[in-house]
């Protein structure tokens, strides 16, 4: 059985750790230096939409809990709270859809996408995520919403203070806001100057940043909707050949970044960038820090291994489909299923 989650207070390492906080500061002044006034431009437009639509942490603060769960016919013990999948963009998603679809309407499930996999999920998968998280900046990350239309409705988005107001104007389903961390600091003043309190009552405070969509997705449905079962596919940060691509739907920029060398959770060699190997650094330092049951379920993917540790004893290696089998057991009987 889990452990009960820490109480908020608990959770000071984020900001005081002065290791932590370099490496933030280090990835913000790198896209700080290009987007700073852009991040300013974007959170002042944002200003009367987030009046409007609310902060994310006072909306959906401990929707984990059972006591949400209202749907008869599902077991959930008092004491457990619900899973959280985080779903990213990479290959192996599309080797998975099926094991999605068996859980997408099990009420002890949140399924939570990142935006750039929603268009994948929604469109040609008829999939809809309980949540969906964007951080970006950039305008031209719209096209991962193009086409979308009615079919955000619905759907709940939970958007930084950061994003550009252009794509939040096409997203016809709820809109909710995070104030994220960023470590530049006349952008954080601005942002207190603007939001205070930021995040509403979620302690007057930043979120925690751990420098992807797909990480703060994971912190957000650990610290603000409290599930303490997590479940990571699509998240491989890595690629399987020189050439392979890096998102499960299209080419990218990111297919053309210098590749290195780096074992998979198989202990076979495949490919990452200096990049997606500090995401990775940086999600595994979170989940070391925090009790709960954590499963990587990203085939071919490289969180939760490393050359020099082998399997990091806190994050659990399984294929999606025992990864469901055992949160669904935890959750039913505080117990998982054992092979003995």
């Amino acid at each position: 059985m889990s452990e009960p989650l820490p109480e908020l207070d608990k959770m000071e390492f984020l900001a005081s750790n002065p290791d932590w906080n370099k490496f933030v500061r280090g990835v913000s002044d790198n896209t700080g230096a290009l987007l700073k006034k852009q991040w300013i431009k974007n959170a002042t437009a944002n200003k009367d939409r987030v009046k409007q639509c609310g902060w994310a942490a006072d909306k959906f603060w401990n929707v984990g809990s059972p006591s949400t769960l209202t749907w008869p016919g599902y077991k959930l013990l008092p004491e457990q709270t619900k899973t959280a999948i985080i779903v990213g963009a990479g290959p192996s998603l599309k080797g998975n859809i099926d094991y999605l679809y068996e859980v997408v309407h099990d009420p002890r499930f949140l399924i939570i996408a990142i935006s750039s996999g929603v268009k994948y999920l929604l469109l040609e998968k008829e999939i809809k995520p309980d949540f969906t998280l964007i951080v970006d900046s950039d305008p031209d990350i719209i096209k991962w919403f193009e086409g979308i239309g009615d079919k955000a409705k619905g759907l709940k988005l939970i958007s930084s203070l950061c994003v550009h107001p252009d794509l939040l104007d096409i997203w016809e389903g709820e809109i909710s806001f995070l104030g994220i961390f960023t470590a530049v600091k006349k952008l954080d003043r601005k942002l207190r100057k603007l939001y205070s309190p930021v995040n509403g009552e979620y302690n007057n405070q930043f979120f925690p940043a751990l420098s992807s969509q797909y990480n703060i997705a994971a912190a957000m449905a650990y610290l603000i909707f409290r599930c303490n079962q997590l479940i990571f596919i699509g998240n491989e940060l890595s690629f399987e050949e020189k050439e392979s691509k890096y998102y499960v739907d299209r080419k990218d920029k990111k297919d053309k970044w210098p590749r290195m060398p780096v074992i998979d959770i198989y202990g076979k060699q495949i490919y990452t960038t200096h990049m997606f190997y500090s995401l990775k650094l940086a999600l595994e330092e979170f989940l070391g820090k925090v009790p709960g049951v954590f499963i990587n379920a990203t085939e071919r993917g490289i969180l939760g291994v490393s050359k020099r540790h082998g399997n990091l004893s806190w994050i659990h290696q399984l294929t999606f489909k025992w990864a469901i089998r055992q949160t669904k057991a935890i959750m039913e009987t505080g117990r998982p299923i054992t092979l003995t």
